[in-house]
């Protein structure tokens, strides 16, 4: 039996690269795509070789729109076939939405969410002309849900991918396509330990900031068949940061002492 195909976008480093070695140890060939750092995404492709699998790298800013067709062409030419699409390569721009401009805004569209919208297209009709139940994970955020300041274009993409995934899951779902995503909360992408990621992980109820693997087990299971009753999802992995609407700093557990009797 041929191995599943997974193409990943902006894999080269993050929670790209994790997700990226997870479905490796899971036994899909892998597509890495980046924008900018050839010698990153090799790396990645040395360890997702050495793991036992096929893989081969990319190199296409997906905020182009018109590469975005060569990108989805040069993965079927090397892997003949795609399983599952990883919609993950994104970009971050804060700015106060009174200084916000069109360029900006045109920037984190084409990126954040108008590459997405049509990758997940090319694959779907892909999928569906050769008969493959696959899959599409996007890879979204809990600024979908909340709204933080200067964030007023990146919040809104994010809002509008996380529901482009609910429509693609219906339409996409009588030809045995699934589709959901996954939304970070703040994640340690690269193992900082400076004042902002202290800060972060100050207002993380658990306490700590989460880690690239474990947004990429999420990613894992959704695809997998333990999942294959999961459509139109949009699972947080936040550590409750979205829970309370605000954290004391000072709280601590209160220790138990009652016994029920």
């Amino acid at each position: 039996m041929a191995a599943k195909c997974a193409l990943i976008t902006g894999s080269s480093s993050g929670i790209g690269k994790a997700i990226a070695l997870k479905l490796a140890n899971d036994g899909y060939d892998i597509g890495i795509n980046y924008a900018h750092n050839k010698n990153a995404a090799q790396s990645v492709v040395t360890e997702v070789r050495n793991i036992g699998v096929a893989a081969d790298i990319f190199q296409v800013d997906i905020g182009n729109i018109p590469e975005l067709k060569d990108l989805f062409h040069a993965f079927l030419n090397v892997f003949g076939k795609i399983d599952l699409l990883v919609n993950n390569a994104g970009i971050t721009r804060c700015r106060p939405f009174i200084d916000v401009n069109e360029e900006l805004f045109d920037e984190l569209c084409n990126t954040n969410f108008k590459s997405h919208y049509f990758l997940t297209q090319f694959a779907a009709r892909n999928m569906i002309e050769n008969k493959i139940h696959g899959n599409i994970i996007n890879i979204t955020s809990i600024h979908q849900q909340t709204a933080m300041p200067e964030t007023s274009v990146y919040g809104s993409f994010k809002s509008a991918f996380a529901k482009f995934t609910h429509h693609a899951a219906v339409e996409l779902a009588p030809y045995g396509i699934r589709v959901n995503a996954v939304a970070p909360g703040a994640i340690n992408t690269s193992n900082d330990v400076n004042e902002r990621a202290q800060y972060l992980a100050s207002r993380v109820p658990m306490g700590r900031l989460g880690l690239p693997d474990e947004i990429a087990s999420v990613v894992s299971f959704l695809v997998s068949d333990a999942a294959s009753y999961i459509n139109g999802a949009n699972i947080l992995v936040d550590g409750g940061i979205l829970l309370p609407s605000y954290v004391d700093n000072l709280y601590t557990p209160r220790v138990v002492t009652d016994k029920m009797s």
